[in-house]
């Protein structure tokens, strides 16, 4: 009798953890898009959303939602010309997922900051390369900290790597955030090694 208690405090135990009020995401993080054909995308900021390499069967959804610019940051694979006869404005710099670095960073994020907007950072899944920009972004034009910017990269549902890219994490808590921020608005020749 003492065994089948045990058994069924245990079981109850389990069903009011697992009927516990799921953890709500918090209203400052990237927003799901939905109903849309492009893969992992999500909204940032009213002028940038991020997500995995377009097609050009998204060109439609991308128009819907206004997209201008695309940045891209994969090393091997550049945007279809296609997407400029539509009229978006391409933008990139290769970056390797493996060896993110702040000089990267400074990049990337003044030509976000230069583009026409919305912009839609992406990489091939939209998860390490997309991850790091986007925590940067958070860090340098909305002045998160870097626990929040990195929570939202490993929990947000984006699909970070951590296993594989454990570098990306450890990047941005190695950044020198003002240094940066010199750099992408102040004075261009600004170093941030």
């Amino acid at each position: 009798m003492r065994a089948f208690t045990l058994i069924v405090l245990g079981l109850t135990l389990s069903l009011q953890t697992a009927l516990a009020a799921p953890e709500l995401r918090p209203e400052k993080w990237a927003r799901p898009v939905i109903d849309t054909s492009v893969g992992n995308l999500f909204q940032v900021a009213p002028d940038l959303y991020r997500a995995e390499q377009p097609g050009k069967s998204d060109v439609a959804d991308l128009k819907a939602l206004g997209i201008k610019s695309f940045m891209n940051l994969r090393e091997y694979h550049s945007d279809s010309a296609d997407f400029e006869k539509q009229g978006f404005t391409r933008l990139r710099h290769a970056m390797a997922a493996g060896s993110v670095k702040s000089e990267d960073l400074v990049i990337v994020l003044r030509q976000i900051n230069q583009a026409a907007k919305p912009v839609l950072v992406h990489c091939w899944h939209g998860s390490d390369r997309t991850g790091f920009v986007i925590a940067g972004y958070r860090l340098v034009f909305q002045g998160w900290s870097k626990a929040e910017a990195i929570d939202e990269l490993r929990r947000g549902g984006f699909g970070y790597h951590e296993r594989t890219y454990p570098n990306v994490k450890k990047t941005i808590e190695a950044l020198d955030v003002e240094a940066i921020k010199r750099a992408v608005f102040e004075d261009k020749a600004a170093s941030v090694r």
